[in-house]
């Protein structure tokens, strides 16, 4: 509670002026998501492979932002922390809040996809969550990668694993299960300082055997772009725009130039909407919805 005076004095007459302001947030018990999106991701052939080839780019900046890397850079800290969330007024309109997602990066070859998306959440300020298939940034881009997934960090986006290798784990061994999340947290969690704190699955593949594996919640989605299959960005945000709603969490994947193009048409568009982009966890919060290890959630209504 912050408290706030002022002293007006007109001649001989004084007068006292409090003004109080507060907040609070109201707990409300939402329902679980009803439905299971089906497997639509692209299949490990689609995701690029030539990324020794270049290592290390230049992050550009769009305009002047509100909040940049660089500046929170020299406090970096070697030690892990949870995604910090600024969870916008618990009165605002949850019909206009919504959480866009992106897999299979990072992609910082060719024309740079994961840092041009970044680009654009950095200039409007909003935030997204990306779901890092390890790989990328142990053996494709160990530098430029690594580099791309703690300036999503710093930005304030949330990051969470899709697994090493995007291997299909309905069809994978318990300890291959194990394997392919455990090392694909402790990557990400060096190259972001952040805790992984969500999973998703590789083509949202996930039985009730992976699932009991899988110490942290599972997230699906409720809008499939399917920039993967389209790779057109106005096809993207046509189908974006005409299926989200109140808390949707939107797929897309930021390995496709055309996903890039279509996020900068795309954020704004929402802007002058009246939507908040906020994480994953921060609209689950929003929706005062708890997430829970080893369950599934398609969106937070």
């Amino acid at each position: 509670m912050k408290y706030f005076s002022k002293l007006l004095v007109f001649g001989l007459a004084l007068t006292l002026t409090f003004s109080l302001t507060s907040c609070s947030n109201q707990t409300v018990e939402a329902n679980a998501p009803v439905s299971t999106p089906a497997a639509t991701e692209p299949t490990a052939a689609e995701t690029p492979t030539d990324g020794p080839a270049i290592l290390d780019v230049t992050i550009p900046s769009l305009g002047t932002p509100v909040t940049t890397a660089e500046s929170s850079s020299t406090a970096e800290s070697s030690e892990e922390t949870s995604p910090e969330t600024s969870v916008p007024p618990s009165d605002m309109d949850l019909s206009k809040v919504i959480a866009l997602t992106f897999d299979d990066g990072p992609n910082t070859s060719g024309t740079d996809p994961t840092n041009r998306i970044l680009n654009v959440l950095e200039q409007y300020n909003v935030k997204a969550t990306f779901f890092v298939q390890a790989i990328a940034i142990k053996e494709w881009f160990p530098n430029s990668g690594s580099a791309a997934v703690k300036r999503a960090a710093d930005l304030g986006c949330e990051i969470g694993t899709h697994t090493y290798s995007h291997c299909d784990l309905n069809k994978a061994s318990a300890e291959t299960i194990s394997s392919e999340i455990t090392k694909s947290c402790q990557i990400i969690e060096e190259a972001s300082g952040q805790k992984v704190q969500l999973f998703r699955p590789p083509y949202g593949n996930a039985k009730d055997s992976v699932k009991s594996q899988v110490d942290m919640p599972i997230i699906l989605w409720d809008v499939d772009t399917q920039d993967w299959k389209s790779k057109d960005a106005d096809a993207i945000v046509k189908v974006t725009m005409d299926n989200i709603r109140g808390g949707s969490i939107v797929l897309m994947h930021d390995i496709y130039g055309s996903t890039a193009d279509a996020v900068e048409i795309l954020v704004p568009k929402l802007l002058d909407e009246g939507y908040t982009l906020v994480t994953v966890s921060e609209l689950f919060e929003l929706y005062d919805h708890s997430l829970e290890s080893h369950k599934s959630y398609g969106s937070a209504r």
